[in-house]
Parts: C-alpha cells; structure tokens; sequence
C-alpha cells in the first residue's frame, strides 16, 4: 500500500475488519485512502446469519477507531440476502448516522448477491430476484449525507479486475472466476481483458466520484 501510494495511486483496502487495530490504521494512514468494510445486518443477530459471531461488534469498532483517521475515507459493503433482505434499509440508516459523526468521506455499496463462489454454495436460499432488488433500491431511496451505489447482477459482471491473495489475476465472468495466472507475470494485460470481455466502459462509470477531492453525495442507479 505504501508503495503504490508513493508511485502516485490512490489506495483502498477491502478487509473483513475483523483484524483492524488503532495500530493499524495508524501505520496505514498516511497511504491509505479508502477501506471497505462489510456489514451483513443492523444488528449482532442478523449480521451473523452471514458472517461470524463477533463481527457486527468488530466492524462497529472499527468504525469508531476510523474517526480518529478522517484522511481515510470509509466504503460500507452490504451483500443483499435472502437473510437480510428486509433489514438493508436499517443498515443504510446506521451508515448514514455514522457519516454523520466523522469528517471523512461514507460510501454505501449495496450489491445483490451474486450466484458464483469458489466453494459449494446453495444460492437458491440465498439469491433475491431482479424485482425484489429494484424495490429495495427505491425503497431506500438517494443517501442524504453519503453515496449510495446500488449493484445489481448486471453491473457486478465482468465490473473488476481483481489480485487474489496467492497473487492470481482474477476476472468474475458470469457464474466463473477466469483466472489469468499470477499477475506480475501477465505479459499481456490488454489481451486478457479482451478474452474476459471486461467492461471498462462500465467500470470507468462505476469507479467516478471515488477520487479525493471529489464531492459525491446522494445515489447512484447502475
């Protein structure tokens, strides 16, 4: 992270939050821009229908220890179940509240949980249908003090270019994940976006408004 800031990238860090520590975020500050945390539920009970015992009060922590860090901006990232459903609306609200109580910059992402995992996953108890995503997003409505991203199953394909943890390039196509092999060794770059069908058109459109500097407040429909 220190690295890529220095060579003039803007950085973010997705984490599941659960190992974030005041030291941390203070080694990270001066070179981090974002961090994207994800929260499942409103509360401890429906949060861990999804995630671990533990994690509501570990993301919560978190966030209370980011406001001391305004110069990192905060990402929310709720994955809309069958199992949280009807509480999204609730974890919006608690997003929005906590926007309210720090100076940096609060992005809510809201993505229908799209059918692909690296492992066996029954998505049929899982999975909202198109409708029922559009009636959510209406239903909250633009975000009054925070941007508020809607990503539904079309705008989720073939979106990111992703480096797994074992270094791999990794493009989400469809149900797949193409993997392009490690990728400091991909010699090239341009023919494995075409092979993918990557959308950069539709990346560029997403990734707007995420840059420092740039007011961006209210919703975003994909």
């Amino acid at each position: 992270i220190r690295y890529a800031k220095q060579t003039g990238l803007e950085t973010a860090l997705s984490t599941t939050g659960d190992l974030v520590t005041p030291e941390i975020l203070k080694g990270l500050s001066p070179f981090l821009d974002l961090i994207s945390l994800p929260l499942d539920g409103s509360s401890e009970e429906i949060n861990s229908k999804t995630k671990h015992p533990g994690h509501f009060s570990a993301i919560m922590q978190s966030l209370a220890w980011l406001r001391s860090f305004p110069g990192i901006d905060v990402k929310v990232c709720t994955p809309v179940t069958r199992r949280n459903l009807s509480d999204v609306p609730a974890i919006a609200r608690l997003v929005e509240e906590y926007s309210r109580t720090t100076p940096a910059r609060v992005f809510y992402n809201v993505f229908q949980a799209f059918p692909r995992a690296m492992f066996s996953v029954n998505w049929e108890k899982l999975v909202v249908t198109d409708k029922e995503f559009a009636s959510l997003a209406r239903q909250i409505g633009p975000g009054k003090n925070i941007r508020i991203n809607f990503l539904d199953h079309d705008t989720l394909d073939r979106l990111y270019v992703m480096v797994f943890p074992d270094g791999s390039m990794i493009i989400p196509k469809g149900s797949d994940y193409l993997n392009f092999g490690p990728f400091l060794e991909v010699k090239d770059f341009e023919h494995a976006l075409h092979a993918s069908q990557f959308d950069s058109a539709k990346h560029l459109r997403h990734s707007s408004g995420w840059e420092k500097g740039t007011i961006s407040i209210g919703q975003v429909l994909n």
